[in-house]
């Protein structure tokens, strides 16, 4: 098979360091060409600043008026400016917290090894039963399933899809020991075991760590001779052919789609690289001289849009670096976003909304390690856990909740649904937000798709409309393409009379949930008129 490689990204940006300048330049003049600077900002970096383009753009308004009886109008728009720029500069579109459960801590101290972890929130990972080592499933509530029950001599590492199948490495037959010397996988189909490689190849003892099984059954195996396809009936070698020797014991990632990421040994170079099978070819992510990295260390991950993250060194820079492949170039996080660069990366995993979990420690192990959360589309970058019993192995699934072990215990942090502030438009057919409250018609109210933020996975029937946002339920609803950004927004329509909106108000607020139960709320300004003074 054909390598190729991709570049690395060399005209990105550096978010922190735009954010920082464009505020310096705010707070020094007023004259900055706000609305054009920050729209960049937002389409660039898919950052939440587009949701207080409104009301910023509503401020500099009143900074524009040269009328003297204004001036005291324009000394509060003035502070108020500031103000909420350096707000809209410091917030996130989602307000990430999380809750930390340990799922084994009833159990008592035990050995817990490597984790996969599903949209169902059930994780399978390696554990300590008395004296013998099982593979088990754990689910949220802290219920065990015992899938291995002492049938096999030294089970491994393991795998789980959303259907609750499973692979694992094991030593079928004894005197061989699977920790040190060639394993097989085992399959498990949530009724019956099948050893889907049955000696045929020298499989590597993490080769199935993490997601290495997809929900159409097809599996990627690390071994020793290189990257291995088990496509539901047959074991493909997809590395025949080409320079690589095999995959160094770190486990391969596999999407919905079949596309494999994964470390590649080629010893004619004497280097890993990170490689991605994309269904056809195999393209070096991290070739010489675009990007120089020394041991691919922790990852790679891949999810379904075939965006792969994954933590190396950079040959000549101290400290270990977070890496992003967005479908066409390799880009450099840490530098690109200013993570922390003084560390070793030691796990990482990304989910299908290009979000990110990764563990750092000290370069030396002097300190403790780090459980961090990245938002790509937002830019939010948060500490969840630390310590010094913080292993390297973590996972991280589409609900943004994140499986990892600390010490002895199976951990999953949980995020708690907060609100979104949600972008509105109160008549969108129409620049004048002009309302009647006698009026016995119907009004129109958008809410916007933004990044990290599908304005279709709104509940309509949570929907209400009005002076405070509790009154008005929807008559009608539409999902279509509102402001041309090609991504579909929700139109809600309600009676007038129903929202509570009277003469003299100056905005209307509209609430509800998502379909997964996270409060959203939105506000937006209106006219009322004609109404007598």
């Amino acid at each position: 098979m054909k390598l190729s490689a991709v570049p690395l990204a060399q005209d990105h940006e550096n978010f922190r360091a735009a954010l920082l300048s464009l505020k310096a330049a705010t707070y020094y003049s007023l004259d900055v060409p706000f609305p054009p600077v920050l729209l960049a900002l937002s389409r660039n970096f898919g950052s939440p600043l587009l949701l207080w383009v409104r009301p910023l753009a509503w401020v500099r308004q009143l900074l524009l008026r040269d009328s003297k009886e204004d001036s005291i109008m324009k000394t509060v728009a003035r502070i108020a400016f500031v103000f909420l720029f350096l707000l809209a500069a410091n917030t996130t579109l989602l307000g990430q917290e999380f809750r930390i459960l340990n799922l084994t801590e009833s159990l008592g101290s035990r050995f817990s090894s490597g984790i996969s972890l599903n949209n169902q929130n059930v994780i399978a990972t390696l554990v300590e039963v008395g004296s013998t080592r099982e593979v088990v499933t754990v689910d949220i509530n802290g219920n065990f399933t015992n899938l291995t029950q002492g049938g096999f001599n030294f089970p491994g590492q393991a795998s789980i899809n959303d259907l609750a199948q499973t692979v694992f490495t094991a030593d079928v037959e004894p005197p061989g020991d699977c920790t040190v010397a060639n394993c097989n996988v085992v399959f498990w189909n949530g009724i019956s075991f099948q050893n889907i490689t049955n000696g045929t190849i020298p499989v590597e003892p993490a080769g199935v760590l993490g997601r290495a099984l997809n929900d159409s059954g097809q599996v990627a195996i690390g071994t020793k001779e290189g990257l291995v396809l088990h496509n539901g009936a047959n074991l493909i070698m997809l590395t025949a052919g080409t320079s690589i020797t095999g995959t160094g014991n770190v486990p391969p990632s596999i999407n919905s789609n079949g596309q494999i990421a994964f470390v590649g040994i080629d010893l004619t170079i004497n280097r890993n690289d990170v490689y991605l099978f994309d269904g056809s070819a195999i393209i070096n992510l991290t070739i010489k001289p675009a990007l120089q990295v020394g041991g691919a260390g922790a990852g790679p991950s891949i999810n379904d849009s075939g965006h792969i993250a994954f933590g190396g060194e950079v040959i000549g820079v101290p400290g270990g670096h977070l890496f992003f492949y967005d479908g066409t170039r390799t880009i450099d996080l840490t530098v690109t976003l200013g993570l922390p660069d003084e560390v070793s990366i030691l796990g990482v995993s990304l989910n299908n909304n290009d979000q990110v979990a990764l563990i750092t420690a000290s370069p030396f192990g002097t300190g403790p390690s780090d459980l961090w959360f990245l938002d790509l589309n937002t830019g939010e970058f948060k500490q969840i856990d630390s310590g010094l019993d913080l292993l390297g192995t973590v996972q991280v699934n589409d609900h943004s909740n994140i499986a990892y072990i600390k010490g002895q215990n199976v951990m999953l942090a949980t995020l708690i649904p907060s609100v979104v502030h949600v972008t509105i438009d109160i008549r969108p057919e129409s620049d004048a937000n002009r309302i009647n409250p006698k009026s016995r018609g119907n009004i129109n109210v958008a809410i916007f798709s933004v990044n990290g933020f599908d304005a279709t996975s709104v509940d309509p029937s949570t929907v209400r409309f009005g002076a405070t946002g509790i009154e008005a339920t929807p008559i009608h609803v539409q999902q279509r393409d509102v402001d041309g950004d090609g991504r579909r927004d929700m139109v809600v329509q309600f009676k007038i009379q129903e929202t509570g909106i009277e003469c003299g108000d100056t905005s209307a607020s509209l609430t509800g949930q998502t379909s997964n139960g996270v409060s959203i709320i939105g506000t937006g300004p209106v006219i009322t008129a004609p109404c007598k003074k």
